[in-house]
Protein backbone atom coordinates (compact mmCIF):
# COMPACT_ATOMS: atom_id res chain seq x y z
CA UNK A 1 0.00 0.00 0.00
CA UNK A 2 1.00 3.27 -0.98
CA UNK A 3 1.30 6.64 0.96
CA UNK A 4 -0.86 9.66 0.80
CA UNK A 5 1.96 11.35 -0.35
CA UNK A 6 3.52 13.35 -3.48
CA UNK A 7 6.87 14.21 -3.54
CA UNK A 8 8.15 17.08 -5.55
CA UNK A 9 11.29 18.71 -6.77
CA UNK A 10 12.43 21.65 -9.18
CA UNK A 11 14.08 20.76 -12.40
CA UNK A 12 15.92 23.39 -15.10
CA UNK A 13 17.84 22.58 -17.50
CA UNK A 14 21.74 22.19 -16.52
CA UNK A 15 23.01 20.53 -13.83
CA UNK A 16 19.74 19.91 -11.85
CA UNK A 17 18.53 17.28 -14.73
CA UNK A 18 20.99 14.52 -13.72
CA UNK A 19 20.14 14.91 -10.10
CA UNK A 20 16.42 14.99 -10.33
CA UNK A 21 16.81 11.87 -12.27
CA UNK A 22 19.24 10.45 -9.34
CA UNK A 23 16.78 11.01 -6.46
CA UNK A 24 13.87 9.76 -8.30
CA UNK A 25 15.57 6.49 -8.91
CA UNK A 26 16.45 6.37 -5.29
CA UNK A 27 12.96 6.59 -4.47
CA UNK A 28 11.65 4.19 -6.36
CA UNK A 29 14.21 1.93 -5.74
CA UNK A 30 14.26 2.56 -1.42
CA UNK A 31 10.77 4.28 -1.08
CA UNK A 32 9.09 1.40 0.32
CA UNK A 33 5.57 1.82 0.33
CA UNK A 34 6.85 6.18 -0.68
CA UNK A 35 7.76 4.21 -4.01
CA UNK A 36 5.12 4.34 -6.18
CA UNK A 37 4.25 7.89 -4.82
CA UNK A 38 3.45 10.39 -7.42
CA UNK A 39 6.24 12.62 -8.15
CA UNK A 40 6.76 15.95 -9.55
CA UNK A 41 9.71 17.86 -11.05
CA UNK A 42 8.80 21.45 -11.70
CA UNK A 43 10.28 24.20 -13.91
CA UNK A 44 8.90 27.28 -12.47
CA UNK A 45 11.44 29.64 -13.78
CA UNK A 46 12.12 30.43 -17.57
CA UNK A 47 14.74 29.53 -19.51
CA UNK A 48 16.06 26.28 -21.75
CA UNK A 49 13.88 23.33 -22.37
CA UNK A 50 15.15 19.85 -20.66
CA UNK A 51 16.91 17.68 -22.94
CA UNK A 52 14.89 14.45 -24.36
CA UNK A 53 17.06 12.18 -22.77
CA UNK A 54 15.82 13.81 -19.69
CA UNK A 55 12.47 13.76 -20.05
CA UNK A 56 12.66 10.19 -21.62
CA UNK A 57 14.42 9.62 -18.20
CA UNK A 58 11.42 11.14 -16.15
CA UNK A 59 8.69 9.41 -18.60
CA UNK A 60 10.58 5.88 -16.98
CA UNK A 61 10.57 6.43 -13.78
CA UNK A 62 6.73 8.23 -14.07
CA UNK A 63 8.10 11.28 -13.15
CA UNK A 64 5.46 14.02 -13.93
CA UNK A 65 7.15 17.21 -15.56
CA UNK A 66 5.02 20.19 -14.49
CA UNK A 67 6.54 22.74 -17.32
CA UNK A 68 4.72 25.99 -15.24
CA UNK A 69 7.92 28.75 -15.74
CA UNK A 70 6.71 32.18 -13.56
CA UNK A 71 7.51 35.42 -13.97
CA UNK A 72 9.27 36.90 -10.52
CA UNK A 73 10.86 40.12 -9.85
CA UNK A 74 13.62 37.70 -8.00
CA UNK A 75 13.64 34.82 -10.44
CA UNK A 76 17.55 35.44 -11.04
CA UNK A 77 17.63 34.10 -7.64
CA UNK A 78 18.04 30.13 -8.37
CA UNK A 79 16.36 29.33 -5.15
CA UNK A 80 12.98 31.18 -6.07
CA UNK A 81 11.94 28.17 -7.67
CA UNK A 82 11.44 26.51 -4.43
CA UNK A 83 8.58 28.85 -3.31
CA UNK A 84 7.14 29.50 -6.49
CA UNK A 85 6.96 25.60 -7.31
CA UNK A 86 5.48 24.70 -3.80
CA UNK A 87 2.16 26.91 -5.09
CA UNK A 88 2.19 24.94 -8.04
CA UNK A 89 2.67 21.75 -6.39
CA UNK A 90 -0.10 22.42 -3.90
CA UNK A 91 -2.69 22.97 -7.06
CA UNK A 92 -1.62 19.88 -8.70
CA UNK A 93 -1.41 17.36 -6.29
CA UNK A 94 -4.34 15.07 -5.13
CA UNK A 95 -2.81 13.39 -1.88
CA UNK A 96 -2.68 14.76 1.75
CA UNK A 97 0.81 15.21 2.18
CA UNK A 98 3.30 17.18 -0.22
CA UNK A 99 7.27 16.77 0.32
CA UNK A 100 9.62 18.74 -1.13
CA UNK A 101 12.96 16.67 -1.67
CA UNK A 102 16.53 18.44 -3.20
CA UNK A 103 17.92 16.98 -6.56
CA UNK A 104 20.49 16.20 -4.48
CA UNK A 105 18.65 13.80 -1.83
CA UNK A 106 19.00 9.91 -2.31
CA UNK A 107 16.11 8.35 -0.56
CA UNK A 108 17.91 5.72 1.84
CA UNK A 109 14.87 3.56 2.67
CA UNK A 110 11.22 4.21 3.21
CA UNK A 111 10.77 7.24 5.01
CA UNK A 112 8.38 5.90 7.33
CA UNK A 113 7.51 9.11 9.53
CA UNK A 114 6.35 11.16 6.52
CA UNK A 115 2.85 10.30 7.11
CA UNK A 116 2.89 8.52 10.84
CA UNK A 117 -0.06 9.17 13.11
CA UNK A 118 1.67 11.32 15.84
CA UNK A 119 2.66 13.71 12.75
CA UNK A 120 -1.32 13.31 11.83
CA UNK A 121 -2.55 16.75 12.22
CA UNK A 122 1.04 18.69 12.24
CA UNK A 123 0.78 20.68 8.94
CA UNK A 124 4.74 21.63 8.35
CA UNK A 125 7.41 18.92 8.96
CA UNK A 126 11.66 19.33 8.44
CA UNK A 127 14.90 18.90 10.01
CA UNK A 128 16.55 21.50 11.77
CA UNK A 129 19.96 23.35 10.32
CA UNK A 130 21.93 24.57 12.35
CA UNK A 131 25.04 25.95 10.10
CA UNK A 132 24.65 29.31 8.24
CA UNK A 133 24.25 32.38 10.28
CA UNK A 134 22.18 30.81 13.14
CA UNK A 135 21.53 32.61 16.50
CA UNK A 136 21.19 31.46 20.10
CA UNK A 137 19.64 34.82 21.34
CA UNK A 138 20.35 37.78 22.47
CA UNK A 139 24.05 38.69 22.40
CA UNK A 140 24.78 36.57 19.41
CA UNK A 141 26.36 38.37 16.10
CA UNK A 142 23.53 37.24 14.23
CA UNK A 143 20.57 38.21 16.38
CA UNK A 144 19.94 41.65 14.41
CA UNK A 145 19.49 39.55 11.61
CA UNK A 146 16.74 37.29 13.04
CA UNK A 147 15.36 39.96 14.86
CA UNK A 148 14.70 42.02 11.57
CA UNK A 149 13.08 38.65 9.96
CA UNK A 150 10.75 38.53 13.29
CA UNK A 151 9.42 42.20 13.28
CA UNK A 152 8.96 41.60 8.99
CA UNK A 153 7.09 38.88 9.23
CA UNK A 154 4.73 40.31 12.45
CA UNK A 155 6.40 37.35 15.21
CA UNK A 156 7.96 38.48 18.60
CA UNK A 157 10.33 36.39 17.56
CA UNK A 158 11.73 33.40 16.00
CA UNK A 159 11.44 30.46 18.27
CA UNK A 160 14.30 28.36 19.89
CA UNK A 161 14.52 24.79 18.84
CA UNK A 162 16.86 22.05 20.13
CA UNK A 163 19.30 21.16 17.04
CA UNK A 164 19.26 17.49 16.78
CA UNK A 165 23.06 16.66 16.27
CA UNK A 166 24.54 18.78 18.29
CA UNK A 167 21.92 19.60 21.40
CA UNK A 168 22.58 23.44 20.60
CA UNK A 169 19.61 25.61 21.38
CA UNK A 170 19.27 28.03 18.22
CA UNK A 171 16.64 30.12 16.38
CA UNK A 172 14.47 27.86 14.06
CA UNK A 173 16.38 27.04 10.63
CA UNK A 174 14.90 24.18 9.02
CA UNK A 175 16.98 23.02 6.05
CA UNK A 176 14.73 23.23 3.07
CA UNK A 177 16.39 20.29 1.25
CA UNK A 178 13.63 17.86 2.80
CA UNK A 179 10.24 19.12 4.29
CA UNK A 180 6.73 18.15 3.94
CA UNK A 181 3.38 20.43 4.13
CA UNK A 182 -0.60 19.55 4.09
CA UNK A 183 -2.02 20.36 0.69
CA UNK A 184 -4.13 22.83 0.46
CA UNK A 185 -3.43 24.35 4.14
CA UNK A 186 -2.68 27.07 2.53
CA UNK A 187 1.05 26.71 4.07
CA UNK A 188 2.38 26.82 -0.01
CA UNK A 189 0.99 30.66 -0.37
CA UNK A 190 2.25 31.46 3.52
CA UNK A 191 6.06 30.51 2.05
CA UNK A 192 5.78 32.29 -1.21
CA UNK A 193 3.98 35.47 0.58
CA UNK A 194 6.53 35.07 3.25
CA UNK A 195 9.67 34.59 0.69
CA UNK A 196 8.69 37.83 -0.91
CA UNK A 197 7.76 40.00 2.06
CA UNK A 198 11.15 39.01 3.54
CA UNK A 199 13.20 39.22 0.57
CA UNK A 200 11.76 42.86 -0.37
CA UNK A 201 13.12 43.91 3.54
CA UNK A 202 16.58 43.48 1.32
CA UNK A 203 18.59 42.55 4.82
CA UNK A 204 21.65 40.28 5.55
CA UNK A 205 23.76 39.52 8.48
CA UNK A 206 27.07 41.83 8.79
CA UNK A 207 29.17 38.96 9.19
CA UNK A 208 27.56 37.11 6.67
CA UNK A 209 26.90 39.37 3.58
CA UNK A 210 25.08 36.84 1.50
CA UNK A 211 21.29 35.79 0.45
CA UNK A 212 22.37 32.24 -0.06
CA UNK A 213 20.68 30.88 2.44
CA UNK A 214 17.92 33.30 2.63
CA UNK A 215 15.04 30.98 1.05
CA UNK A 216 16.23 28.42 3.73
CA UNK A 217 15.39 30.69 6.39
CA UNK A 218 12.59 32.70 4.82
CA UNK A 219 10.91 29.13 4.96
CA UNK A 220 11.80 28.79 8.56
CA UNK A 221 10.47 32.01 9.28
CA UNK A 222 7.13 30.91 7.10
CA UNK A 223 7.21 27.62 9.75
CA UNK A 224 7.76 29.84 12.73
CA UNK A 225 4.44 31.98 11.99
CA UNK A 226 2.34 29.01 10.65
CA UNK A 227 -0.86 29.35 13.15
CA UNK A 228 -1.39 25.18 13.06
CA UNK A 229 2.17 24.67 13.96
CA UNK A 230 5.44 22.85 12.54
CA UNK A 231 6.85 19.42 13.91
CA UNK A 232 10.85 18.64 13.66
CA UNK A 233 12.20 15.53 12.61
CA UNK A 234 15.22 13.53 13.11
CA UNK A 235 18.68 14.36 11.58
CA UNK A 236 18.34 10.93 9.76
CA UNK A 237 15.65 12.57 7.53
CA UNK A 238 18.21 15.12 6.51
CA UNK A 239 21.45 13.16 6.92
CA UNK A 240 24.21 15.45 5.33
CA UNK A 241 27.39 14.19 3.63
CA UNK A 242 29.22 17.20 2.45
CA UNK A 243 32.43 18.06 4.25
CA UNK A 244 31.59 20.72 6.02
CA UNK A 245 28.72 18.64 8.10
CA UNK A 246 31.52 15.85 9.22
CA UNK A 247 31.71 17.35 12.66
CA UNK A 248 27.76 17.31 13.07
CA UNK A 249 27.03 13.66 10.76
CA UNK A 250 29.65 11.20 11.43
CA UNK A 251 30.84 9.52 8.16
CA UNK A 252 30.61 6.15 10.05
CA UNK A 253 26.85 6.54 10.84
CA UNK A 254 26.07 6.79 7.08
CA UNK A 255 23.97 3.67 7.68
CA UNK A 256 21.63 5.70 9.72
CA UNK A 257 20.13 7.78 6.85
CA UNK A 258 16.76 8.01 5.69
CA UNK A 259 17.06 10.47 3.50
CA UNK A 260 20.82 11.66 2.49
CA UNK A 261 21.52 15.17 1.47
CA UNK A 262 24.95 15.14 -0.57
CA UNK A 263 25.12 18.80 -1.77
CA UNK A 264 27.91 19.09 -3.71
CA UNK A 265 29.46 16.18 -2.44
CA UNK A 266 29.46 14.28 -5.74
CA UNK A 267 31.01 16.81 -7.97
CA UNK A 268 34.12 17.19 -5.71
CA UNK A 269 37.23 15.79 -7.15
CA UNK A 270 38.84 15.40 -3.55
CA UNK A 271 35.55 13.84 -1.78
CA UNK A 272 33.47 12.08 -4.42
CA UNK A 273 35.71 8.85 -4.28
CA UNK A 274 35.55 8.68 -0.91
CA UNK A 275 31.74 8.95 -1.11
CA UNK A 276 31.79 6.55 -2.85
CA UNK A 277 33.76 4.43 -0.77
CA UNK A 278 31.21 4.82 2.44
CA UNK A 279 28.71 4.26 0.55
CA UNK A 280 29.99 0.97 -0.78
CA UNK A 281 31.10 0.07 3.09
CA UNK A 282 27.79 1.02 4.19
CA UNK A 283 25.30 1.43 2.05
CA UNK A 284 26.11 -1.26 -0.71
CA UNK A 285 22.85 -1.03 -2.99
CA UNK A 286 22.49 2.23 -2.71
CA UNK A 287 26.40 2.79 -3.95
CA UNK A 288 25.12 0.41 -6.78
CA UNK A 289 22.79 2.91 -8.06
CA UNK A 290 24.79 6.12 -7.35
CA UNK A 291 27.48 4.35 -9.66
CA UNK A 292 25.15 3.69 -12.66
CA UNK A 293 24.31 7.82 -12.95
CA UNK A 294 28.45 8.50 -12.51
CA UNK A 295 29.68 10.93 -13.29
CA UNK A 296 26.72 13.59 -13.20
CA UNK A 297 27.00 15.07 -16.53
CA UNK A 298 24.56 18.21 -17.53
CA UNK A 299 23.09 17.95 -21.17
CA UNK A 300 25.54 19.18 -23.76
CA UNK A 301 23.27 20.66 -26.62
CA UNK A 302 24.55 23.73 -27.98
CA UNK A 303 21.52 25.99 -28.19
CA UNK A 304 20.72 25.11 -24.51
CA UNK A 305 24.23 25.38 -23.30
CA UNK A 306 24.37 29.03 -24.44
CA UNK A 307 21.40 29.68 -23.39
CA UNK A 308 22.48 28.82 -19.71
CA UNK A 309 25.73 31.01 -20.34
CA UNK A 310 23.63 33.91 -21.17
CA UNK A 311 20.99 33.48 -18.33
CA UNK A 312 23.80 33.30 -16.13
CA UNK A 313 25.31 36.11 -17.05
CA UNK A 314 22.33 38.34 -17.38
CA UNK A 315 21.22 36.65 -13.04
CA UNK A 316 24.41 37.38 -11.68
CA UNK A 317 23.78 41.25 -12.89
CA UNK A 318 20.61 41.44 -11.41
CA UNK A 319 22.24 39.65 -8.29
CA UNK A 320 24.69 42.67 -8.05
CA UNK A 321 22.17 45.46 -8.74
CA UNK A 322 20.07 43.78 -5.62
CA UNK A 323 23.12 43.11 -3.42
CA UNK A 324 24.28 46.59 -3.85
CA UNK A 325 20.74 47.78 -2.49
CA UNK A 326 20.55 45.64 0.88
CA UNK A 327 21.31 46.75 4.53
CA UNK A 328 23.73 44.37 6.85
CA UNK A 329 22.53 44.21 9.99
Amino acid sequence: MSSDTTFYTCIESGRLEPEVVLMATTLRAFGGRFARCPVLAVRSRHGPQLARATLRALEQLEVTYVDRPQRHALDWLGFTCKPLAAEIADRTAITRHIVWLDGDVFVVREPDVLDAPQYDAVEVLGCVEELGPVSTGPGDRFEPFWAALAQGAGLAEVPFVTAGPSGKCIRLQINSGVFRFARGSGFAQRYRETYDKLMALRVAPKDDPSIFLHEQILFSVAAASWPRGFALLAPEYNFHVEPMYETLYAPQRYGEAVLMHWHGALRMDDFEPLLRERLRAQLPALAEVVEKHLPLREPQALVARLHRAALRRLRKRREARFMQSVTLV
